[in-house]
């Protein structure tokens, strides 16, 4: 068993004001935010979408063999291009600081997005720190797009793939 070797780019943790920079020049980004809906219509980063990565990212837990683990490619791809999200897509995701943000990243990256980044200090960061606004309400429709996706190879495993490679050596 050998680990894949991932290597963190720079541009996988986005500033707070290097998002606003973006969003105030209109670049495309596509803005996510990973808390629950409760978090989100209280305040969100404005033009954010919600995906609430602990509902939506996994199978739900029940008695099957893929509870809990992650949704198929093909129905993520579903989920990310109803997002507006193609796998070109310029991504920033955030949270309160959880791992939400982090698992959706590497999802989208899995799939193949180049362009995905964390918000470096969430969405703390954006309102407390920066003192950026928050706006409140429910999600605005997203312009759907197709997300093809291109999985990279090693970069996940299952769980019964775990207890055998612990024993080999290498």
């Amino acid at each position: 068993f050998k680990v894949p070797e991932v290597k963190l780019k720079a541009g996988m943790l986005a500033k707070a004001e290097a998002l606003h920079e973006l969003l105030a020049k209109k670049e495309p980004v596509v803005v996510i935010d990973a808390r629950d809906p409760a978090a989100f219509k209280k305040g969100h980063i404005a033009g954010a979408v919600l995906f609430n990565v602990m509902a939506e990212l996994r199978y739900p837990p029940d008695n099957t063999p893929r509870a809990m683990t992650m949704k198929s490619p093909e129905e993520l791809a579903v989920l990310f291009g109803k997002l507006g999200i193609a796998r070109e897509s310029r991504v920033v995701v955030y949270d309160n600081g959880g791992l939400e943000a982090a698992f959706l990243a590497f999802a989208l990256w899995r799939l193949g997005n180049e362009n995905v980044a964390v918000l470096d200090g969430g969405v703390d960061a954006w309102a407390k720190e920066e003192k950026f606004p928050l706006v409140a309400g429910d999600p605005a429709a997203a312009d759907p797009k197709t997300f093809t996706p291109a999985v990279r190879q090693g970069a996940t495993m299952f769980n019964r793939e775990v207890a055998p490679a612990m024993q080999e050596p290498n």
